[in-house]
C-alpha cells in the first residue's frame, strides 16, 4: 500500500515537473517571439530613418545645387534681389551681383520713402505709384526703368526693376514683395545711339534731297546762260557786245567750276583724314593771308565793299597743311563777300598762348541768326535759298579744320555782320 502510494505521488510530481517543463518552454517560445518582433521592429525604424535621412540629405543637396545655380544666374545676369515687406513698408537687399560700385544699396530693412528720394525726380511719382499698386494686389507684376541718384558721387545711373509677390496672407492680400533691380546704362546708350544714327539717316536723307534739289538749280542756272550765249555768240558781229557774251559766258563757266570742285572738296575731306595723305610743310601764313586778300581784290566787282587785311607784318610759321588752311580762308572770304553789299570784309589773325592760332573773316554784312550757328557748317545747309551756292563751303572749312587739329565757329549780329574764325595748332 506504502509502495503504491509513494508510486502515485511520484506521478503527480512527474505531471507537475512536465506541466512546469511545458509551461517554461512555452514563455521561452513566447520570450523569443517578442524578442524577434521588437528585432524585426528595430530594424524595419531602422531602415526607415536611413530613408528618411537620405531622403533629406539628397534634398539639401538638391537645394545647395540650385542655390549655386541660382546664385551664378544672379551673377552672369548682374542682378541685386531684394525684398518688401508690406506690412512695415521696408525693403531689403538679399543680394547684389551688380557690375557697378557706385549704385544704390540701402541698409537692411530700409523704410521705402528713404529709398525712394533716391530715384530721379521724373520718374519718382510714377516708380512709386506701380510699386504701390503691386503691394494693394491691384496688379500681379512691376517693371520699371528709371534713373537713381548714385550715392557719393554726383551722377546718375539708368535702372531696371521687376517685382511680384511671394507671399499672402489668409485674405489673398500681398505680404512679402520680391524683386530684381539692374544697372542697363549700357543698354539705354545703345538705345540712344540708335535713336541718334536713324535721326541722322532721316537728316542725311533729308540733305540728299535738298542737295539734290539746291544742286539741280546750281548746275541749272549757269548751264542755262553758257548754252544761251553761246547759241546767241555766233550771231553777233560787234566787238564790245561780243566781248561781253564771252566774258558772261566764262563768268558762268567759272561758277559750274566752282560747283563741281566743292562737291570734290568736301568728299576728299571726309574720305580721310590721314595725315599721311597731308602736305604738311613750314611756312609763312602772312603771305598766304596777302595772296588770299589780293586775289579776292582782284574779283571783287562791288566798289562799295572794302577788303582789309589786318594783321601784322611779322613773319608767323606754321607746320601744317597750306592747301588746306588756305582753302579755309578762300571760303570764309566767298562768303563774307557774298553776303556784303556794301562796307568791308576784313581778314584779322591772332596768335593765342596755348599754341593755336586764330584766322577770323568779319563783315558787314546781313548776319547769322544765333540759331543756326551749328548746322550751318552742315552739308547742303543754305540759310537764303536766293543766293548761289551748293551749300557746301562752310562744311569743307569744318572737315579741313578737324583734320588740322582745330575747330571753326561764328560769331554774328542780324543786320550787322558776321565773324567766322578758324583756330589751329602752329605745329601739327
Amino acid at each position: 500500500m506504502a509502495k503504491l502510494f509513494t508510486a502515485v505521488m511520484l506521478l503527480h510530481h512527474f505531471y507537475i515537473y512536465i506541466q512546469i517543463q511545458n509551461t517554461t518552454m512555452w514563455l521561452v517560445v513566447i520570450g523569443t517571439g517578442l524578442i524577434l518582433l521588437l528585432l524585426v521592429g528595430a530594424l524595419f525604424f531602422q531602415w526607415r530613418d536611413r530613408k528618411t535621412t537620405t531622403e533629406e540629405l539628397s534634398h539639401l543637396g538638391s537645394m545647395h545645387k540650385h542655390g549655386v545655380e541660382h546664385e551664378l544666374v544672379l551673377k552672369a545676369m548682374k542682378l541685386a534681389t531684394w525684398r518688401l515687406d508690406v506690412e512695415s513698408m521696408t525693403i531689403t537687399f538679399d543680394s547684389d551681383f551688380r557690375a557697378r560700385i557706385d549704385v544704390l544699396s540701402p541698409p537692411l530693412a530700409c523704410p521705402f520713402d528713404i529709398v525712394m528720394q533716391s530715384v530721379n525726380v521724373n520718374d519718382v511719382e510714377r516708380v512709386r505709384e506701380s510699386l504701390l499698386a503691386l503691394c494693394k494686389g491691384a496688379k500681379t507684376e512691376y517693371h520699371e526703368q528709371y534713373r537713381v541718384k548714385a550715392p557719393h558721387v554726383d551722377n546718375e545711373y539708368w535702372s531696371e526693376s521687376y517685382a511680384t509677390v511671394s507671399e499672402h496672407d489668409d485674405n489673398g492680400n500681398p505680404l512679402v514683395i520680391v524683386g530684381t533691380s539692374s544697372c542697363i546704362d549700357e543698354v539705354k546708350r545703345l538705345e540712344q545711339d540708335l535713336v541718334d544714327a536713324r535721326n541722322k539717316a532721316e537728316e542725311s536723307d533729308r540733305l540728299k534731297t535738298s542737295f539734290i534739289d539746291n544742286i539741280s538749280h546750281e548746275v541749272r542756272t549757269p548751264l542755262n546762260a553758257i548754252v544761251g550765249f553761246s547759241d546767241i555768240l555766233p550771231t553777233v558781229t560787234d566787238p564790245n557786245e561780243r566781248n561781253g557774251l564771252i566774258s558772261i559766258i566764262k563768268e558762268n563757266n567759272q561758277k559750274l567750276l566752282n560747283i563741281f570742285e566743292d562737291m570734290m572738296t568736301i568728299s576728299k575731306a571726309e574720305a580721310s583724314d590721314d595725315k599721311t595723305k597731308m602736305n604738311i610743310t613750314d611756312f609763312d601764313v602772312v603771305p598766304l593771308l596777302q595772296g588770299v586778300v589780293e586775289e579776292f581784290d582782284k574779283k571783287n566787282v562791288n566798289p562799295m565793299v572794302n577788303l582789309k587785311l589786318d594783321i601784322a607784318e611779322h613773319p608767323l610759321m606754321l607746320h601744317s597743311d597750306f592747301g588746306r588752311l588756305r582753302e579755309i580762308v578762300v571760303n570764309f572770304m566767298s562768303n563774307a563777300i557774298k553776303f556784303t553789299s556794301k562796307g568791308t570784309v576784313t581778314i584779322n589773325l591772332e596768335q593765342k598762348d596755348n599754341g593755336h592760332l586764330c584766322i577770323s573773316v568779319t563783315d558787314t554784312g546781313k548776319g547769322v541768326p544765333e540759331e543756326a550757328y551749328d548746322r550751318i557748317f552742315d552739308r547742303f545747309v543754305k540759310l537764303d535759298d536766293f543766293v548761289q551756292g551748293a551749300g557746301l563751303g562752310l562744311s569743307v572749312c569744318r572737315s579741313y579744320a578737324f583734320s588740322l587739329g582745330g575747330s571753326v565757329g561764328v560769331r554774328s549780329r542780324l543786320g550787322e555782320g558776321s565773324t567766322f574764325w578758324v583756330d589751329i595748332p602752329t605745329i601739327l
